[in-house]
């Protein structure tokens, strides 16, 4: 199953908006983790441009959105329990 990074920016009402979208990814993707606040690793059925439809319902026009396809070559410095979930989904995908 492929593997998404999900980002994005939001203005507005920000904590409306947030649990709009933070449900939308629980309830639409296999597996998900926010690694960091509003960016997101999510295991998702469909391809990009599908998720990011989905995703737009909970934005507006002044917010940013950015989905990247995730390739099983990635670094960064997180806590070991999000690295363990995002590796678990790699070796899934």
């Amino acid at each position: 199953m492929p593997i998404y990074s999900v980002s994005y920016n939001m203005k507005g009402d920000v904590i409306k908006k947030k649990n709009s979208i933070s449900q939308r990814i629980r309830s639409h993707c296999d597996e998900s983790v926010e690694y960091i606040e509003n960016a997101w690793i999510v295991s998702y059925t469909g391809n990009a441009d599908d998720l990011s439809t989905n995703l737009r319902k909970s934005l507006d026009e002044n917010d940013n959105i950015l989905i990247i396809k995730v390739i099983n070559s990635c670094q960064g410095w997180l806590p070991e329990e999000y690295w363990d979930k995002i590796n678990s989904m790699l070796r899934q995908g």
